[in-house]
C-alpha cells in the first residue's frame, strides 16, 4: 500500500513543474496569439504563480483538517478542468483566469504530496521517498520544455493545455484511492486570517510587477507588512495557520527562507533564457526547450542520490552546499551576448542543476524532520509557498526590468545580475541561520 501511494504521488507530483516550465516556452506564440506585448504575456506564467503562491498554504491547511488524501483528489479535479478552459478560452483575460484557477488545483497537489508521503513513510527513508518524489518534479520541469516546444512548433499553444488536461484527468481516475489518508485532529484556523495571508502574498507578487510605479510599490509594502504581522502574531500561539512550532524552529525556518530566496533568484532565468535563445539568437521553440532541458536533466538524475545523502548525513548542510553552486551557476552564466558559444549557457545549466539536485530534496528532508507529524501539510505548504512565493517574485522582476529596459540583452543581463546578488545573500543568510544544532 505504501508503494501504491508512493507512485501515485509522484505522477501527480509530475504535473505542476511541467505546465510551470513548459509555459516558458509557449509565452512568444501566446502573445502573438493575442497580438500582446510579451511583457503582458508574462502574466501567463506569474498568475499561475500567483495563484499557487497565494492558495498553497490557506490549502495545506484545510488539508489537514479535512484529509490530505481528499484535498490532493479534488486539486487533481481543479486542474484537469481549468486546464481545459485555458486550451479553449477565446480571450487573454480568461486565460489568466482560468490560469489563477490552474494555480489553485497545483496547490492543492503541491501542499499535500509530500505530507501524505511524510505520513505514510518512516524518517528512515523519508529522504529517498522525497528524493524520487523531487525527481519526478524535476522530471516534469526536463519534459515541459522539450514536449512544450513540440507542442508549441507542431500542434500550437492550446494543445499544450489539452495534454496536461488529458494526463491529469487520468491521475484523477487513479488517486481516489487515498480519498481518506492523512486527516488529523486540528481545527480550521481564522477564514480571516487565512484570507489576509492570501491577500499580503498576492500583492507582494502583483505590486513587485509595477514596483517602479507608486501603486506598485504601496502595494508590495502593504502586502509585506500585512505578511509579517501575520507571522508574528502565528509565532504568538500554538494552533494557527502555521504557529509557533514551525516559526520558531530555526531548521525549518532556515529551510523556508531558503526556498524563497533560491528560487527568488533562479525561477525566471529559463524564462529569460528562452527569451534570449528565440528573439535574439533565432531558436525555435523546440530547440530553445531541447537546451534548456539540460539543467532539469541533471536534478532528475541526481535528486534521488541526494535524498539518499540527506538521509544519512545532515540534509540542511548539504542544502547550503546546493545554495553555493547554484550561485555559481547564475555568476557562470553572465554575461550574455550575440557571440556567446550554446556550450557555455549549457555549461551554466549544468550547474544549476546539480545545486538544485543538491539543494531541493536534502531542504525539503531538513524541514520537515524538524515538522510535527500533525503538522505535516501545514509545515510543507508553507514551505511550499515559500517556493512558489519565491518563482513569482523571480518573474515580477524579470517583468519589471523587461518593461523599463528598451535593450533586450542589457535587460536580460540587469535581471541576472539582481538574482546573483540574491542567490549569494541566499547561500549566506540560510547557512548563518541553520547552522549549529
Amino acid at each position: 500500500m505504501p508503494w501504491h501511494i508512493l507512485i501515485v504521488c509522484v505522477s501527480a507530483s509530475f504535473l505542476v513543474p511541467f505546465m510551470s516550465s513548459s509555459i516558458t516556452i509557449a509565452l512568444w506564440s501566446i502573445s502573438d496569439s493575442f497580438n500582446i506585448d510579451v511583457a503582458i504575456a508574462n502574466w501567463v506564467a506569474n498568475a499561475f504563480l500567483v495563484s499557487l503562491a497565494a492558495s498553497i498554504l490557506p490549502v495545506g491547511r484545510v488539508a489537514d483538517w479535512i484529509g490530505r488524501g481528499r484535498v490532493f483528489v479534488y486539486g487533481l479535479a481543479i486542474f484537469s478542468l481549468s486546464s481545459f478552459l485555458s486550451a479553449i478560452t477565446p480571450s487573454f483575460p480568461l486565460l489568466i483566469l482560468f490560469r489563477v484557477l490552474q494555480g489553485i488545483g497545483g496547490a492543492c497537489i503541491s501542499a499535500t504530496s509530500i505530507a501524505i508521503l511524510s505520513t505514510v513513510f518512516p524518517p528512515s527513508i523519508r529522504g529517498r521517498v522525497i528524493g524520487f518524489n523531487t525527481a519526478s518534479v524535476y522530471t516534469g520541469l526536463t519534459l515541459g520544455p522539450i514536449l512544450g516546444g513540440f507542442f508549441v512548433d507542431y500542434l500550437g499553444w492550446r494543445s499544450l493545455f489539452l495534454f496536461v488536461s488529458l494526463v491529469s484527468a487520468i491521475g484523477f481516475i487513479f488517486s481516489r484511492t487515498i480519498l481518506d489518508i492523512g486527516r488529523v485532529a486540528v481545527s480550521l484556523p481564522s477564514p480571516y486570517r487565512l484570507g489576509l495571508l492570501a491577500f499580503s502574498i498576492a500583492s507582494i507578487v502583483y505590486g513587485a510587477s509595477y514596483i517602479n510605479e507608486v501603486y506598485g510599490f504601496l502595494l508590495t509594502l502593504s502586502g509585506v507588512i500585512v505578511l509579517i504581522i501575520l507571522l508574528y502574531l502565528e509565532s504568538l500561539v500554538d494552533i494557527g495557520i502555521i504557529g509557533r512550532k514551525l516559526l520558531r524552529n530555526r531548521f525549518y525556518m532556515g529551510a523556508s527562507l531558503a526556498n524563497l530566496l533560491n528560487y527568488t533568484a533562479t525561477y525566471a532565468l529559463s524564462i529569460l533564457i528562452s527569451l534570449y535563445l528565440q528573439r535574439i539568437r533565432g531558436f525555435t521553440a523546440r530547440e530553445a526547450g531541447l537546451i534548456l532541458s539540460s539543467r532539469p536533466i541533471v536534478q532528475a538524475l541526481l535528486s534521488p542520490i541526494a535524498g539518499f545523502i540527506a538521509d544519512k548525513y545532515r540534509p540542511s548542510i548539504i542544502a547550503s552546499i546546493g545554495l553555493c553552486v547554484i550561485a555559481f551557476g547564475v555568476y557562470y552564466l553572465m554575461p550574455l551576448a550575440m557571440s556567446t558559444m550554446i556550450t557555455k549557457i549549457l555549461y551554466a545549466l549544468f550547474i544549476l542543476g546539480l545545486g538544485y539536485a543538491l539543494f531541493s530534496a536534502p531542504n525539503t528532508t531538513s524541514a520537515m524532520n524538524a515538522s510535527p507529524k500533525k503538522l505535516y501539510g501545514t509545515a510543507y505548504a508553507f514551505l511550499g509557498s515559500m517556493r512558489f512565493l519565491g518563482q513569482a517574485i523571480s518573474t515580477s522582476i524579470a517583468i519589471a526590468v523587461t518593461k523599463n529596459t528598451p535593450n533586450m540583452i542589457n535587460a536580460i543581463n540587469t535581471t541576472i545580475w539582481i538574482y546573483l546578488f540574491i542567490a549569494v545573500f541566499a547561500a549566506i543568510s540560510t547557512t548563518i541561520i541553520r547552522c549549529g544544532r
